[in-house]
């Protein structure tokens, strides 16, 4: 009886963000330090990637993200869903390059932690930006890569832990709303 216990306990701590809640929102800043507000893209499907340099599935997932973005969000015109990428915490000044030049990924959304001064200057706006690790606390990210597949009321409707393949990913956004022919 009293390892029941300790399971029920832990059981909830144990998982990612859970299916069925509403998505926590966060601030942090995209490569052009301008802010990201999560609750700004509530009304279009979102697929939230939680991502490392140092982590080889993140990076064989990360063009396949793009390509499915691409299928499907035409330039110019307003998003069919939105892929947010929040990066685990690295060096701005390494992650950035490495996204950008290394990967050729140009999804408009890669989510960081600001520096201490750009959360100085924010505060003298009155924006609190989220610091270190606490996005990737806050959702109980367990493993990289992991993914979350929010719907357009901003609830999570399915959390992926590790390496997905497109077949897959398609599964997971069909659950919100993202159809692929």
């Amino acid at each position: 009886m009293k390892y029941i216990l300790i399971l029920l306990l832990i059981f909830p701590i144990a998982f990612a963000q859970r299916v069925g809640k509403e998505v926590e929102n966060f601030k942090l800043l995209n490569d052009s330090a301008e802010l990201i507000v999560l609750d700004d893209f509530k009304g279009k499907p979102i697929l939230l990637n939680f991502w490392a340099t140092w982590c080889p599935p993140c990076i064989e997932e990360l063009p396949m993200f793009e390509e499915l973005s691409n299928q499907l969000n035409i330039e110019g015109q307003e998003p069919v869903f939105n892929i947010v990428l929040v990066n685990n915490n690295e060096d701005y000044n390494f992650a950035i390059p490495f996204l950008r030049d290394e990967l050729k990924i140009t999804l408009p959304n890669a989510a960081f932690a600001p520096s201490a001064e750009q959360r100085e200057e924010f505060k003298a706006q009155n924006i609190i930006l989220d610091k270190g690790n606490e996005v990737i606390r806050n959702y109980r990210v367990r493993g990289m890569p992991t993914t979350m597949f929010v719907d357009a009321d901003g609830i999570v409707r399915d959390v992926w832990i590790g390496f997905m393949t497109p077949s897959k990913a398609k599964q997971l956004l069909a659950k919100v709303g993202v159809e692929f022919e």
